[in-house]
């Protein structure tokens, strides 16, 4: 019975690694991701570069400006995890004052509760 089952299973598992197309269609797959992330990074350029030309940019400021804008442009936007952390970037609070605003503000929130 153990070996029926496990030739079953043996059948199986061939069947399924061995699709017809498999290796076509996860080509194909990967061929379009790459192309929309190289798209996206190409979109990406083009307004960093937009927007270097408004500010009428040149040399080192120009280079600096655009490793940051296309950095940002990879990166996703980050929403504030917390109303604390909010009332921290209304305050434009940065560093030991920013983590220990938020702290503060946190633990005083709990209390509340």
């Amino acid at each position: 019975m153990r070996a029926a089952m496990i030739r079953v299973t043996d059948r199986i598992v061939h069947n399924i690694q061995y699709f017809p197309g498999e290796k076509d269609m996860k080509k194909l797959i990967i061929a379009v991701l790459v192309t929309l992330f190289a798209a996206n990074a190409a979109l990406a350029a083009d307004d960093c570069v937009a927007k270097a030309a408004d500010k009428k940019l040149a040399g080192a400021a120009k280079n600096s400006f655009m490793k940051k804008c296309e950095a940002d442009a990879k990166a996703p936007a980050k929403a504030p995890a917390s109303a604390c952390e909010a009332r921290a970037a209304e305050k434009k609070l940065a560093g030991a004052a920013k983590n220990s605003f938020i702290k503060k503000c946190e633990k005083d929130a709990a209390a509340a509760k």
